[in-house]
């Protein structure tokens, strides 16, 4: 990724051709993986970040670099655990109420990948693929070469903590609750466990931004059940789905969602 600064990808912009004026200075202020100018600016934040910290960059931590990065000229609302009206930061131009998460990933699995040894041997002869002595992962990788289907059967996903619902007494209750708008957007600064298990460089985060409008907790969208000592809900072939906890986290949201339906990530690495 290159290193912009805010006059060079205005510059860059204006250079490509095929925007107005105004659609230049949307796409500059716009929250999204598509603002490179955006992506640099956290990048470097999170540089600076860890030329001094090991620990992950998160909660109130994460609030206020991302609120740097929107708001740099001293233009920031930002109270550190302030949420702000459902938001952790507000963009001060164009009003767009964030909240900004965590998140862990969750790999996803294919069809190849979810099989025994045994029963990829079976197709591989098929192949006339000599298979004696190889490794799963190699025998897959020539199963691939050969044309073998191997689609995700299991998606790459991400789940992130959001609203205490303690306060709400009934289900019904919590669901208005979660199911008012909060926020514009989400941006989640997300980690892979093993990429984080040593807890030295390289410090590896995927960052994702989607419209709060994809995600949907309502009745009409998700069937809630009691589960344990708290609730779920879910829907099949819904690309997300949300449960909440016990009183021991007064009862907070969980939400896990496919990250393709979210548009993917834009992974940083800091050296």
């Amino acid at each position: 990724m290159i290193d912009y600064t805010t006059m060079e990808y205005e510059q860059k912009l204006r250079e490509e051709g095929i925007y107005t004026e105004l659609e230049i200075q949307e796409k500059m202020e716009e929250i999204s993986l598509d603002n490179e100018h955006l992506l640099s600016e956290i990048t470097k934040k999170l540089e600076k970040y860890h030329d001094a910290c090991r620990f992950p960059a998160k909660a109130e931590v994460w609030e206020d670099l991302f609120d740097q990065c929107i708001n740099p000229n001293d233009e920031s609302k930002w109270v550190g655990g302030g949420h702000q009206s459902g938001s952790d930061t507000i963009h001060s131009k164009t009003g767009d109420g964030v909240q900004n998460k965590s998140g862990v990933i969750m790999n996803g699995k294919t069809r190849l990948e979810s099989m025994e040894v045994k029963d990829l041997k079976l197709i591989a002869k098929g192949y006339e693929i000599a298979t004696n002595k190889i490794k799963k992962g190699e025998l897959i990788l020539k199963l691939k070469e050969h044309g073998e289907n191997d689609d995700y059967v299991k998606k790459e996903n991400v789940s992130f903590t959001s609203h205490r619902t303690s306060t709400y007494e009934t289900l019904d209750d919590k669901i208005n609750f979660i199911s008012k708008k909060h926020c514009d957007k989400y941006v989640l600064l997300s980690r892979k466990k093993n990429d984080w298990e040593k807890g030295t460089r390289p410090y590896i985060y995927y960052l994702m931004i989607f419209d709060a409008s994809q995600i949907d907790l309502s009745k009409d969208s998700l069937e809630w059940n009691k589960k344990g000592v708290g609730y779920e809900g879910k829907k099949e072939n819904k690309p997300y789905y949300a449960w909440i906890n016990g009183s021991k986290t007064s009862d907070q949201l969980n939400i896990r969602i496919d990250i393709d339906y979210i548009g993917g990530y834009h992974q940083i690495i800091i050296p």
